[in-house]
């Protein structure tokens, strides 16, 4: 294992924990994708300004990682399309804060 093998993992690894310590200290909230998103599209209490924006950097840093670097998003699932995507939302059902 080189330093080029282990650099873009550890790196990506930081980043996520910077944000998530950032969005800690400034809004006292835990970085949990579930949550982000269920209260980003929870009807009751509108729109959220910051959880559209880190859903939104997301998916933008997402796409802006697969032009350089587009094997990153190449992986292999034996599994269908609609199954991989109930799977996923049964994951994250299985993950919200029921109240």
């Amino acid at each position: 294992m080189t330093l080029a093998d282990i650099l873009p993992p550890l790196l990506g690894g930081a980043l996520i924990g910077a944000a998530a310590t950032l969005l800690l200290l400034l809004n006292g909230r835990v970085a949990g994708i579930s949550g982000i998103c269920g209260s980003a599209v929870d009807l009751k209490a509108g729109i959220r300004g910051w959880q559209v924006a880190f859903l939104t950097g997301l998916l933008l840093v997402g796409l802006a990682a697969a032009g350089p670097v587009p094997e990153a998003f190449t992986f292999g699932v034996d599994r269908s399309l609609p199954a991989v995507g109930i799977g996923g939302l049964l994951v994250g059902l299985g993950t919200m804060n029921h109240r």
